[in-house]
């Protein structure tokens, strides 16, 4: 593994980490400052919110001015955000902590888009994309244990700690990190407009089929995530220890299978398009056994699903980047993120509306969007095929 390639992991990792140790205090640390559940919930909408508008606007700064300032100041940005947590008693400061990191939160899109810029390949790319899922699953893994071993000498210690990794995360980048964007556009004009960005994007036919895509699936697995500990403890009477279990056990299937299967197995034995489609379906057929009510069938579906969410998301990603021009390369990845938190916005609120109708409804909602990208790309996949064989026709033989 490169110097590049080792620091900037590095850098994702502790990022990562830091976010691990409040992920399973937040919500109650909110909830006993404003003593509102609403509230608790409301807060991570509001960061989705932000993040939105800023992602498509920090990926064209760093096309502009570099990787590695906008890396350093979305760490920094973190760092002030968990600062107004860990001092702050009060709705404002937690409000104003959610809106500075939601502003700044570039952290793994522009660690994405520096990946990117040192792959030598299509496989290379992916395999790269698949290190920072890796180090995500990892990361929470090792994360929520150690927040919860810190909160038992205050709820706001892990707060404190999350800022000091980010900080320390900051200076590290600063005085370690390389600039790794060779294609530089100082010439480039920078809007704050999201919307923008978006219709640059989508301007490109190839690039708009495939974020429709990548809406559909952040949509399902957004669902999915929102009301896992929920459903399972209304539908199986899991407690929160064991759904503790489950989550760890995803996030060692994603490692796993994101940092060493994608690169030594799965790439190696399919093209990203087939890799895709395959993963789609499984996908697919994973929520339905999920619908068919069965506890152990239940149990495997996740399997599956850790499986094909690990590989659907990077392959999804490194597909989008790869359509793009190197010297916007970093515009879309930030125009990925701000679909993902536009998903993370309504995802929430669909599944939460779906779950009170009935407790395997939102199940239901996450096989229909499963089922529209699927279709999508095996519409992708014929059309491509069809060229192909055009094409092939007009060879001289």
């Amino acid at each position: 593994m490169s110097k590049a390639k080792l620091i900037i992991i590095l850098t994702v990792f502790i990022d990562v980490l830091g976010i691990g140790l409040v992920a399973p205090i937040l919500p109650v640390y909110v909830e006993n400052v404003t003593h509102s559940e609403f509230f608790a919930a409301a807060l991570f909408s509001v960061y989705s919110f932000f993040g939105f508008f800023a992602a498509p606007l920090l990926g064209g700064i760093s096309d502009r001015y570099g990787r590695r300032p906008v890396l350093i100041l979305s760490l920094f940005g973190t760092a002030v955000g968990w600062f107004l947590f860990a001092w702050g008693g009060s709705i404002l400061f937690l409000l104003l902590g959610r809106v500075i990191d939601g502003i700044t939160s570039g952290n793994i899109a522009t660690a994405q888009s520096y990946l990117i810029d040192i792959s030598k390949d299509e496989k290379e790319r992916t395999s790269n994309l698949g290190l920072v899922g890796a180090v995500f699953g990892i990361g929470f893994i090792l994360g929520p244990g150690l927040g919860a071993l810190l909160s038992t000498y205050s709820m706001s210690f892990p707060f404190w700690m999350a800022m000091g990794l980010s900080l320390a995360n900051a200076i590290f980048a600063y005085f370690f990190l390389p600039e790794s964007n060779l294609h530089k556009d100082a010439s480039r004009k920078l809007s704050i407009n999201p919307f923008k960005g978006l219709k640059k994007a989508f301007a490109s036919p190839t690039i708009a089929y495939l974020l429709v895509i990548w809406f559909l699936y952040t949509m399902s697995f957004g669902s999915m995530q929102t009301i896992f500990s929920l459903f399972t403890h209304m539908a199986y009477n899991i407690s929160a220890s064991w759904n503790g279990v489950l989550l760890a056990s995803i996030g060692v299937i994603t490692a796993f299978n994101q940092g060493f299967l994608l690169k030594h197995f799965w790439l190696k034995r399919f093209n990203e398009r087939r890799l895709e489609i395959g993963a789609a379906a499984v996908a697919f057929v994973s929520y339905g056994m999920i619908l068919s009510q069965n506890f152990t069938l239940f149990l495997i579906a996740m399997v599956m699903m850790s499986f094909a969410n690990a590989l659907i998301r990077v392959v999804n990603t490194s597909e989008i980047a790869g359509s793009a021009k190197k010297e916007e390369r970093g515009e879309i990845v930030g125009v990925i993120q701000s679909v993902m938190f536009l998903s993370a916005i309504l995802s929430p609120l669909l599944g939460g509306v779906a779950i009170t109708q009935n407790v395997f409804a939102p199940w239901a909602l996450c096989a229909a969007y499963m089922a529209v990208a699927l279709v999508l790309l095996l519409l992708r996949h014929r059309k491509t095929m069809r060229v192909n064989v055009a094409i092939s026709k007009e060879l001289p033989l």
